[in-house]
């Protein structure tokens, strides 16, 4: 209880709350000053859940219907320009905060009050209106209020407006699916800067979220639908990326530890949970009635952006991991990501038919990008320290998700608005080709684990194979590759490489059954002498050296990604959203900054580089 001296004031700071309200409605005029006192109240119960003693406590459950019970009954300010209507939103304010921190079991007791559970519902309806989203017509007035003046009303209200909102979603009852993508549309729109005037500005993208991203994972696993599971992604993103934005700073910051470490988490548990909802039958498993609608949910959650938002993001933590050696919190939310990538491409891949990549290619041409860098990479450390690592990343991560992306992107069946560029399918392709004949020639060496080799070149040599096969036919529609493209998948080297990974191993040779050189193989495991032979002429053969084509025809011109194979810049949500410009002497390539072009020029640009014949 409230007490004073020994003495149990609790019951006359509840009259004094019920009184503000009777007050206002008596005596309008004098709005003002009951607001102020219910504000005061309402601030006063809050700060009792932060005492130690269980005398708080009782205290809280004591005040806590009375303060919620006043605030839905002030009345409408005859003078709505005055500073009463702040401080009523202020005590609202304050109310929620105060039954978010409550425990489960007395939170439970409390939201049985009819008048807190109206004000639950009508704080939901305002977070909705805060992020721009479209709600039912409600009875309290405050909501109105603010949608008539466009603004966020109350002081506190709006420097806590993010606490406020993560109270509404810790305390909802998460019983209606369409609300709750509807809460989860709102607040990604706040932090995207596009709610109600002031409710943006207040986003900072604090930890407040984590602990509700947890309950959504919850409600997921329950009743998954798919544009929940959706704007789940969307939020973590948002977090992650002002996470990640912290860590790079010079200065460093306040980010890293263990609220970093559960957004990884979060965002790791809402792909695995959408992806373990996925079926033939995914319209009915993720709640929409057909898979027309599906389709309509997540194109405008946008999730194809998103899976290509958390990939970058996911790449963006490895490096500053890479630079980072020596801080354990980096290194944990790498690793805590870097299962990103793969389950990206899978979703990609099993959703093929409901999302695309969009014209610019988003995660294709992200994979891609990053297997050119780290090609380039494997090139650098060739017998070096550090070379087994890169490679145990690229097995690990990246190979499968070049490989669903590949898959998904071959899909003959992907076609319409959101269906990836010709470009940015061919810009995969030849990345895929160019880093699986690397990491082959290093499997023969036995720089990657027998076992691990066979299961992931099983799936990254023969879909290389196929992309290469299929591109030497004009039949297949979706490649449409000219001689000189062909050519720069630099297949001669592709094929020795597979022939050697053939014959490293004798399990190889059951792989690929659609290859002639699988024959020989097989049948040396009989002629021990032919089979000694064999595998000492493999080992000894080398890469042919690549082959040079002209710039101009190779290039993908229309095609928006930085072309300094050693970029490392994944700042933006997508690469097209790099500030990328032309090199204005040969027009073929583009660059997103002045080092990068620098970079290029100094690799091999300054050879390649021809001036255009036209404008």
């Amino acid at each position: 209880m409230v007490q004073l001296r020994g003495h149990d004031f609790s019951a006359e700071v509840a009259d004094l709350v019920r009184s503000c309200a009777a007050g206002a409605t008596r005596l309008p005029e004098q709005a003002a000053y009951f607001s102020c006192c219910l504000q005061a109240c309402a601030g006063f119960t809050f700060m009792l859940t932060h005492a130690d003693s269980g005398v708080g406590m009782a205290a809280v459950t004591a005040l806590l219907p009375a303060v919620v019970g006043a605030v839905m009954r002030m009345p409408l300010p005859g003078d709505s320009e005055s500073s009463a209507p702040g401080d009523v939103s202020d005590a609202a304010a304050y109310a929620m905060l105060t039954v978010a921190a409550l425990d489960d079991g007395t939170r439970s007791a409390i939201l049985s009050d009819p008048a807190v559970a109206a004000l639950r519902a009508a704080m939901q309806r305002r977070l909705l209106v805060h992020g721009g989203v479209v709600a039912e017509a409600g009875e309290w007035w405050m909501t109105e209020l603010e949608e008539e003046r466009g603004q966020v009303i109350g002081e506190v209200t709006l420097t806590r407006l993010e606490m406020v909102h993560a109270a509404v979603v810790r305390t909802a009852p998460f019983d209606d699916p369409r609300v709750n993508a509807r809460v989860l549309e709102a607040i990604c729109r706040m932090y995207r800067g596009e709610g109600m005037g002031g409710a943006s500005r207040s986003y900072r993208v604090a930890p407040t979220f984590i602990p509700c991203t947890s309950a959504l994972l919850a409600l997921l696993e329950k009743n998954p639908t798919g544009d929940s599971a959706a704007w789940t992604l969307a939020l973590c993103a948002h977090r992650l990326d002002a996470v990640l934005a912290v860590l790079a700073a010079p200065a460093g910051g306040e980010a890293g530890g263990e609220a970093d470490l559960k957004i990884a988490v979060s965002v790791m548990s809402a792909l695995v949970s959408m992806k373990r909802h996925l079926a033939d039958d995914a319209e009915a498993l993720l709640g929409a009635s057909s898979k027309e609608e599906l389709r309509v949910q997540l194109s405008r959650v946008g999730l194809a952006a998103t899976l290509d938002r958390l990939t970058r993001l996911a790449f963006r933590a490895a490096d500053l991991a890479a630079g980072a050696a020596s801080d354990a919190a980096v290194q944990d939310l790498a690793q805590g990501l870097a299962g990103i990538p793969t389950l990206a491409g899978v979703m990609l891949y099993d959703m093929r038919h409901l999302i695309g990549c969009g014209p610019d290619g988003g995660l294709l041409v992200t994979l891609a990008k990053r297997a050119v860098m780290v090609t380039r990479r494997l090139h650098e450390l060739e017998g070096r320290d550090g070379e087994r690592e890169l490679l145990a990343g690229i097995v690990g991560s990246l190979l499968p998700a070049l490989s669903h992306g590949m898959n998904a992107a071959q899909d003959s069946e992907l076609t319409g608005p959101e269906s990836a560029s010709l470009d940015a399918v061919a810009f995969l392709g030849r990345s895929a080709c160019l880093l699986v004949t690397q990491v082959a020639s290093r499997a023969v060496a036995r720089r990657v684990g027998v076992t691990t080799a066979i299961n992931l070149h099983r799936v990254a040599m023969m879909n290389a194979l196929d992309y290469l096969k299929n591109s030497l036919s004009s039949a297949v529609g979706r490649y449409q590759l000219s001689a000189a493209q062909v050519l720069a998948l630099q297949p001669q080297r592709l094929l020795v490489a597979a022939y050697k990974l053939l014959c490293a191993h004798d399990d190889y040779a059951t792989l690929m059954p659609h290859l002639l050189l699988p024959v020989l193989v097989l049948h040396t495991r009989t002629e021990p002498e032919l089979r000694t032979r064999v595998h000492a002429a493999a080992a000894a053969l080398a890469l042919p050296p690549p082959l040079v084509m002209p710039l101009a025809e190779v290039a993908f011109k229309d095609l928006c990604v930085c072309a300094n194979a050693a970029c490392t810049s994944y700042g933006g949500r997508a690469e097209a959203e790099l500030p990328l410009k032309r090199c204005g002497r040969c027009g073929c390539v583009r660059y997103c900054c002045a080092a990068c072009q620098a970079a290029d020029w100094k690799a091999g640009h300054k050879r390649e580089c021809k001036a255009r014949d036209g404008p």
